[in-house]
């Protein structure tokens, strides 16, 4: 039996659901921001099997650490025109025998394009849920959970218990160190990018005088002096070790943010581009703070983020390194 309505596409026959997989978004924030889902699964039957499946690979270093998750698949796909008639032509047989042999249940979609679009008629699966609705994570996954009749289960913890002497090595000390997410995705142009982070590390030094620590990965990053300088020197694990122990984080609309309300550590997060209404948890249990300089063009980020900008990025330009200050004075 098809289904279809304004916000799912689904094939249904009833009968018992043990072994679930879901096809979750690409981008390692909007994965997190899913994490409610599997946590809503599970609660309703523990011995739920729960397969995710990702098009991103660094994806395994975050998922592993998701208890609700009992597998993680990965499959490489370029999300261009000449990526998806490779993968079509030549990766589909193989993805779709993969696909076969987990003999699954239930497959679920969690956000909409055209790929999942052709993909939810071609793939096997004994029942499909597409959730057609581009809106707010939680907006989507609580679609599938309604039409499942499953309450929302609003939990975004990750299991993560890694050691390491990394403090040690860099004289830091836990919850004593405020760490700092300084590039956006994008290196160039990219419209979420605050520019005067210079002048935090500044003020931050005249005004706290704790520890700063910049983290992160940017291939054109150049040393910065008067702070420990970790960007590009760490391994995934070691990045998630920084932000849990940290006293606080700053971020802009990146992952730092989202893995940092995971790790329970308070975080300042910079938004100009996009709404932060989108892109909050929803959860009172977690300890943020969005800063938003809203204009009259905003937000103009809704699924392309690498786009231009006419107004020379003043939304992010418009927070205040004094705002941020205090933001971060809050948590300390």
């Amino acid at each position: 039996m098809n289904k279809l309505n304004s916000k799912l596409l689904v094939k249904w026959t009833p009968g018992k659901i043990d072994k679930v997989i879901i096809d979750l978004p690409q981008g390692l924030g909007d994965q997190i921001m899913c994490f409610p889902l599997m946590a809503s699964l599970k609660r309703y039957n523990k011995d739920m099997h729960i397969t995710v499946i990702t098009f991103n690979k660094i994806s395994l270093n975050l998922l592993g650490y998701n208890k609700n998750i009992d597998d993680v698949k990965t499959f490489e796909m370029d999300f261009t025109v000449k990526g998806l008639i490779r993968f079509f032509t030549f990766s589909y047989y193989k993805f779709y025998s993969m696909m076969n042999a987990g003999n699954y249940d239930l497959l679920i979609f969690t956000h909409p394009n055209i790929v999942r679009d052709l993909l939810f008629y071609m793939l096997p699966a004994k029942r499909k849920i597409y959730n057609r609705e581009n809106a707010h994570k939680f907006t989507e996954i609580s679609n599938v959970l309604e039409f499942m009749d499953i309450p929302v289960v609003n939990d975004y913890s990750v299991d993560f218990n890694f050691i390491s002497d990394l403090l040690m090595k860099n004289n830091l000390r836990e919850n004593d160190y405020i760490l700092l997410d300084i590039y956006a995705q994008y290196l160039d142009e990219d419209p979420r990018q605050w520019p005067y982070f210079p002048e935090l590390i500044s003020e931050l030094k005249r005004k706290i005088g704790k520890p700063i620590v910049l983290a992160g990965i940017n291939k054109n990053h150049l040393p910065v002096d008067g702070v420990v300088d970790l960007v590009n020197g760490t391994n995934f694990k070691e990045l998630l070790f920084l932000i849990k122990n940290a006293a606080v984080v700053v971020s802009m609309d990146t992952f730092f943010f989202h893995i940092s309300y995971c790790l329970k550590t308070p975080v300042v997060a910079l938004f100009g581009p996009v709404n932060p209404a989108d892109r909050i948890p929803k959860s009172d249990d977690l300890v943020y703070k969005t800063i938003y300089k809203k204009l009259s063009c905003s937000p103009c980020i809704k699924n392309k983020v690498k786009i231009r900008c006419d107004y020379n990025f003043q939304c992010m330009k418009n927070i205040s390194v004094e705002e941020v200050v205090d933001s971060i004075s809050e948590y300390l």
